[in-house]
């Protein structure tokens, strides 16, 4: 298991778990030309950086999540810096070690295998790219 990034701030009425990742993007036709996250942040403008939150926010992943998804009040998906995807699930109660692990692996199996696998995709140079945000194992987790 790679490394997690999950920020928790307690409020009154929700708790808030932010997750963080770095992404890549590689060639549409050949995947084993990649690009770095940091590289990728440089082609895509600012609606295409939209228009990707906006899909993953009204795509209601937590009703594909039977037992903590019932918990989740809303997720938002953002680019925070260059080559990090920082997402913000707003939870009902806080999750206990178990429950925080079986929400990041849900997010992380979306993002590889459900909603991830649509192609993102932007151009340089002529050459189309796709964003990947499943492969790789720099997911972390920060608690505040």
């Amino acid at each position: 298991m790679g490394l997690f990034n999950l920020l928790k701030k307690k409020d009154e009425c929700f708790c808030k778990y932010v997750i963080e990742f770095p992404f890549k993007a590689c060639e549409l036709n050949d995947t084993t030309k990649e690009m770095s996250g940091v590289d990728a942040f440089k082609y895509l403008n600012e609606d295409k950086k939209k228009d990707i939150c906006s899909n993953f926010e009204y795509s209601n992943l937590q009703n594909y999540f039977d037992d903590i998804g019932k918990k989740i009040i809303n997720m938002k998906m953002s680019f925070i810096i260059k080559g990090v995807i920082h997402i913000e699930v707003f939870m009902r109660e806080d999750l206990d070690e178990i429950s925080k692990e079986k929400l990041l692996g849900f997010i992380k199996g979306q993002l590889s295998d459900g909603w991830g696998e649509d192609e993102f995709c932007f151009s340089k140079h002529g050459t189309k790219y796709q964003l990947l945000f499943w492969n790789n194992d720099d997911w972390y987790i920060k608690y505040i």
